[in-house]
């Protein structure tokens, strides 16, 4: 509002969001607040940064997910490539359906499919280990996923490499085609961005994790306009210390007493943590981390403590103050706001979660469909997606949308 009494209501307002999810939960939630959601100009984080960087970088283009996954389907059809011993894994994989045709090209498009997104995160988290990939492997030999890497590493290096496919075709083109993070970098290094056209102030909302690169660039953008970045902090207390399950294993491990530890390897007994904290907390903590490393970051606290008298509520003011709780609570164990359920299988489990469905919308008039999300695994989306339909129909018609 305050930008609107500044600019005129004309003037766009221009946000960054991860998807299209975030961004309608969004403009809803603006529309709500204000009566109107008008004006509002939404990109992608990934595809701001690149258009200013190409931008910056004279004949600069940035290879995206897409580009990397149709390398990715040619060097599946080269038989030298994959005849490396480093491809072993990749060549079982192909051929485990059998070597009809059609079962090799299914799962070649399946691996790239994967693959692409895969290769694009690491050109942006993991600038140091691709680098490492140039003169070597960076796991070495006697670790569990050292196979991996070996054949992960031969397919970066013929995209990547210095006589890849991707230098390949900038020669062919006259193009600079780079990944994300060299192109970030090159326009960083510049210190010229073409921010002019992002208008004075930029809105980062939903991001809850970016990588380091990422946090480079809105630094740079921070010189030149005002960068708003909205994001979870589950904790007001300092809680850059809380150690993952992964971290005290580590720690342990090293300790003379790592033998008496192996009752409880991941310290999951400790009650001296917030066990919430320790399991989910590494990616915000992480995210933090990074953003206070960031120069003339201000932060602007917006904690709210739950003032709901129930076990949901407990559970989200221990998250928020830090708070390890040694005994469960008798009053509040079985209030019905915090319920786990055991299903023999994702039919049966959709099931239960229907009825909740109509059991909450009956016991609360104020609640409509759309203020409930259901919201299953990733890796078993595909799974649960196939079903949702018919169990809701057959659960008198539940009102749904899938918006994966």
């Amino acid at each position: 509002q305050r930008e609107r009494q500044s600019e005129g209501p004309f003037e766009p307002v221009r946000v960054v969001v991860p998807n299209r999810n975030v961004e309608n939960y969004l403009r809803l939630g603006v529309a709500r607040a204000c009566g109107i959601a008008a004006n509002l100009q939404v990109t992608f984080l990934r595809r701001l940064l690149a258009q200013v960087a190409e931008q910056a970088i004279p004949n600069g283009r940035v290879v995206d997910a897409q580009q990397i996954e149709g390398h990715l389907l040619a060097l599946f059809h080269d038989d030298g490539l994959l005849k490396r011993p480093a491809m072993a894994p990749v060549r079982e994989y192909l051929l485990a359906g059998g070597d009809a045709c059609d079962a090799v090209d299914r799962r070649r498009c399946q691996l790239a499919f994967r693959l692409g997104p895969l290769f694009e995160e690491y050109a942006a988290s993991r600038a140091k280990m691709v680098k490492t990939w140039e003169t070597g492997t960076s796991l070495g030999d006697n670790r569990l996923f050292a196979a991996t890497e070996a054949w992960q590493r031969a397919l970066w290096l013929a995209i990547f490499g210095p006589t890849g496919r991707i230098a390949l075709r900038s020669q062919a083109e006259g193009v600079t085609w780079l990944r994300i993070d060299e192109l970030l970098a090159r326009a960083e290094a510049l210190g010229k961005l073409p921010a002019q056209e992002l208008g004075p102030t930029l809105h980062l909302f939903g991001v809850s994790y970016a990588a380091p690169a990422y946090h480079r660039m809105l630094a740079a953008l921070g010189r030149h306009v005002e960068v708003y970045l909205y994001t979870l902090n589950p904790c007001r207390e300092f809680w850059e210390d809380v150690e993952t399950t992964s971290e005290v294993r580590r720690r342990v491990a090293k300790t003379p007493q790592a033998d008496h530890a192996l009752d409880d390897p991941f310290g999951l007994l400790d009650q001296s943590e917030n066990l919430p904290l320790r399991l989910w907390g590494r990616p915000g903590r992480e995210n933090l981390r990074l953003l206070t490393q960031l120069p003339n970051c201000d932060f602007e606290e917006r904690f709210a403590a739950s003032a709901a008298p129930t076990l949901l509520g407990r559970l989200q003011n221990d998250i928020l103050d830090r708070v390890a709780r040694t005994e469960p609570d008798p009053i509040l164990s079985a209030d019905g706001s915090l319920q786990v359920l055991a299903c023999p299988g994702i039919r049966r489990e959709l099931e239960v979660v229907a009825a909740e469905i109509w059991r909450c919308l009956r016991t609360q008039p104020d609640l409509r469909c759309n203020d409930i999300a259901v919201i299953v695994p990733e890796s078993r989306k595909d799974a649960y997606l196939s079903q949702v339909g018919a169990v809701f129909a057959e659960s008198r018609d539940l009102p749904h949308h899938v918006v994966d």
